[in-house]
């Protein structure tokens, strides 16, 4: 049954490989005071949705500045976004 496998045995899992960055990654933002995460995406790239009480956000930003954060928030009306752009 699959929804009883531990969530750090799904998470690490990348093409069913485990995946030593993705797992540093993680332990990093756990470090920090994320609670959860969740792999998302598919194919040649993806995002790690992290959960975390609010004051340890920019702890959590700070801990993982290397990587690009996407603020998001949600809603009642469904997604709208479909494509994201940097400002760079």
């Amino acid at each position: 049954m699959r929804g009883a496998k531990p969530k750090s045995n799904i998470l690490h899992l990348v093409n069913g490989n485990p995946s030593p960055e993705i797992d540093e990654i993680y332990a990093m933002a756990k470090s920090a005071g994320a609670l959860g995460g969740k792999l998302m995406g598919a194919g040649g790239g993806g995002f790690m949705m992290l959960f975390a009480p609010p004051q340890t956000h920019a702890r959590i930003r700070e801990k993982l500045k290397k990587f690009l954060h996407v603020p998001f928030r949600f809603d009642n009306e469904g997604s709208r976004i479909i494509y994201y752009q940097t400002n760079t």
